[in-house]
């Protein structure tokens, strides 16, 4: 009777186990417009600036609203940049790279410096979310504006 039980318990879990993989593979991956543009600073030195849409439906300004977007860039070597918010919140960042291809990765993330209130903040749900890298040209893709449709990882 014992064994029965554990026996029971086994199968019960690989059953529940099987049925949360079936659920994740109908997970629609979520999808962002955005738009970015790449400027030259100096020999090397370049800004990326993004325009999203984050908080505009609710009416919410960029200090305000709970998630803000994150970027980091990558070149063929290391890191080149990274923003991951600040206590007044931007929409753009610095890198530099000897390289014509560098990878960028958006991302969602909680807004930690939020001027909202926390109770107000806990109202939207969960929205934090990594998006596939972008591949772009620093060389080519100078003062003009791109549209990118970001897909959720």
């Amino acid at each position: 009777m014992k064994y029965s039980f554990i026996l029971l318990l086994f199968l019960f879990a690989c059953t529940n186990e099987q049925s949360k993989n079936e659920d994740e593979k109908d997970v629609v991956k979520r999808k962002m417009p955005l738009t970015i543009k790449i400027k030259c600073e100096a020999e090397n030195s370049y800004t990326i600036a993004w325009y999203d849409t984050l908080g505009k439906q609710q009416n919410l300004s960029k200090s305000d609203r709970p998630f803000h977007l994150t970027c980091a860039i990558m070149d063929s070597k290391d890191t080149a940049g990274y923003y991951n918010g600040l206590i007044n919140p931007s929409t753009w960042t610095s890198f530099g790279t000897k390289d014509s291809i560098v990878s960028v990765y958006f991302s969602i993330a909680r807004n930690q410096f939020s001027q909202l209130p926390m109770e107000e903040q806990k109202k939207y749900p969960d929205i934090s979310c990594e998006f596939l890298p972008v591949q772009l040209n620093v060389k080519s893709n100078l003062e003009e504006r791109i549209n990118l449709q970001l897909t959720e990882k």
